[in-house]
Parts: structure tokens; sequence; C-alpha cells
């Protein structure tokens, strides 16, 4: 059992997907527009990242291990604390009966594979707010303090400084109402 952890401190979305080259392309796909991911490569590990991180939007594969993902949805939707993250799957079924299911399940979108990134995107941009660069690459670590001092001060939330090899501090943050 193997869980791998973008952002320890905030998630966007968990990706629960037991096949290694599936889950990691989407994650790498959704980080590189900004979101924080979580990966869990089967349905225990799925629901206990999900308690611990709370995520805003989850995408489970149907067929994994321990748990499938029409239980990691229920067991979702049972608990009060996870009622509002909205729960996708992403399948290699395409039958009616399975359909039902994942709508019976809690499911809010029932997708196939291979997965369309740009009707994952829509939905994503659609429930998860966005961080986006605030700050060119490049920082140096006094440059990057400075720069989230300046950017707390002006209203921006959720703001964090990630170092990036060959590029430096790159600063991520989301717009306060004030600073639209």
């Amino acid at each position: 059992m193997t869980a791998q952890l973008a952002e320890p401190t905030s998630v966007d979305i968990l990706i629960a997907e037991d096949d290694a080259v599936m889950r990691q392309s989407l994650c790498h796909f959704l980080e590189d527009e900004g979101y924080h991911c979580a990966e869990a490569d089967d349905g225990p590990t799925a629901v206990e990242m999900a308690k611990r991180f709370s995520p805003r939007c989850a995408i489970l594969d149907l067929g994994m291990p321990g748990l499938d993902g029409f239980s990691v949805a229920r067991q979702l939707r049972s608990d009060p604390n996870m009622r509002d993250v909205h729960i996708h799957c992403l399948t290699g079924r395409s039958d009616a009966s399975s359909r039902e299911e994942a709508h019976e399940a809690g499911f809010e979108t029932y997708l196939t594979k291979p997965f369309d990134p740009e009707r994952i995107l829509r939905l994503v941009h659609e429930q998860v707010r966005r961080p986006r660069p605030v700050a060119a690459s490049g920082l140096g670590l006094a440059d990057a303090r400075e720069r989230l001092d300046c950017l707390e001060n002006a209203g921006w939330r959720d703001l964090e400084a990630s170092y990036q090899e060959k590029k430096g501090f790159v600063i991520r943050g989301v717009p306060g109402p004030e600073t639209r």
C-alpha cells in the first residue's frame, strides 16, 4: 500500500487509482494547472486520506483493491464531514449497471478511460478554487519571504511558496475579494 501526498497541508483533489501510470499522469496534469493532489492506490487509503485531508474533489477508479470505488464513495457520502466533497469516477467500465450503481453510490460524474483532459479540467475548475501563480519563478528565499508578506497584507489567501529545482521559489495563492 503506497500513498503519496504532494502538499501535506492542503489538498484540492484526491486521486484514487490502482494503475500507477494513470494516477501519476492525472496528478501531474492537475498539478501543472496549480492544484494540490493526493494520491491513493487502493480504497482503504483513499478513505483514510479523504478523512485526513478533506479534499474539495475526489476522482476515484471503480476497480481498486481493498475497497472498490463504489464503497469508497458510499463511505465518504455517509461521513458528515465529507458530504461536500465532489466525487467523480474515472473507470474503464461503460456498462449501464456500473453507471447506475455509481449514481446510487453518490458519484456526481461518470468519466471513462482514457480520460479527456479538458473535461476533467472543466469539472475541477468549476468545483475547486484554483490557486494561481502570483510571482515569477526564480525568487530567492529572502525575496520569496518578502513577497509572501506583501501579498498577505494585500489580501491574498492560501499563500504558499514552493521550491522547484532550476526555477527557485514559486509563489501561489488565491486573490481575496479586494484583490480581484
